[in-house]
């Protein structure tokens, strides 16, 4: 996986957002806490550093996403005692993004030492730290991570942008068309009511072209938990995308047309 390489800038605090917006955070990292073998684990992992929760978990909390979640994705600003997490899990793996695939308590666990980090294998000028992680995700909604020591939010700027305009942009673009990122534009837009920036929807409408939309639909299987996209979820939001590129403008709504138009979505 090849990325542009990012801008050299540091984590800043989250702009001001609604209350709603933060209690859903906190209520997240309370239940995850609540769990005995994941305290364990946190506790060994503050111990030689500060525990971050990152990706996905941290964006849905934030932008109102409801679901039951699974997967967390928790980076160390440590070292990781290798022995001591594996003996923690009863399940695990090597990931091929630096870390560790765990089965902890009730949850499926990703952990991974920053430094080590798949993305700063490939951005040579990426400054080691959180502000230099956050500046090598693919897109601005997940440009936010966590402490799990002090619950500070620590975010990119442009997740500050895509909080206030609910407009989502790249951080690191890929350098081609990569078809689970392209997934993941219409899983963002349908799951957290954000919409993509006009650069977005042009790797999106050119990802519908080169992979189809059966294969955007067969690629998602990769995703754990609810579908979101069917055919006529991908074509609404192609024509959405196209639309805004025709006009030059993020429109504000797509046309939904009668009916609801995502039903998977719907609990």
């Amino acid at each position: 996986m090849s990325y542009a390489s990012p801008v050299r800038r540091s984590a800043e605090s989250m702009a001001r957002v609604d209350l709603k917006s933060i209690e859903r955070l906190r209520s997240v990292v309370r239940l995850l806490k609540k769990d005995d073998a994941v305290s364990e684990l946190l506790n060994s992992c503050n111990r030689v550093g500060e525990a971050y929760l990152f990706g996905g978990l941290v964006r849905d909390a934030l932008f109102g996403s409801t679901g039951v979640f699974g997967d967390v994705d928790i980076f160390v600003s440590g070292p990781l005692d290798a022995e001591f997490v594996e003996s923690i899990s009863r399940v695990h793996r090597r990931t091929n993004f630096g870390g560790m695939r765990l089965v902890v308590g009730r949850y499926d666990v990703d952990i991974w030492e920053l430094s080590k980090s798949h993305a700063f294998r490939f951005e040579r000028g990426s400054q080691k730290n959180v502000g230099g992680l956050l500046a090598t995700v693919c897109f601005s909604t997940d440009a936010v991570a966590v402490s799990l020591v002090s619950g500070k939010i620590l975010v990119d700027r442009s997740f500050n942008r895509t909080m206030k305009s609910r407009i989502f942009e790249f951080v690191s673009k890929p350098d081609v068309l990569e078809i689970l990122q392209v997934v993941r534009v219409a899983r963002i837009f349908v799951k957290n009511g954000v919409r993509p920036n006009l650069d977005v929807s042009k790797y999106f409408v050119d990802g519908v072209k080169e992979f189809g939309v059966d294969g955007l639909i067969g690629a998602e299987q990769k995703w754990k938990g609810r579908r979101l996209l069917d055919r006529r979820t991908v074509q609404v939001v192609e024509d959405y995308c196209r639309s805004s590129l025709s006009s030059g403008l993020v429109l504000d709504e797509p046309w939904f047309g009668d009916g609801t138009l995502f039903p998977s979505e719907r609990i």
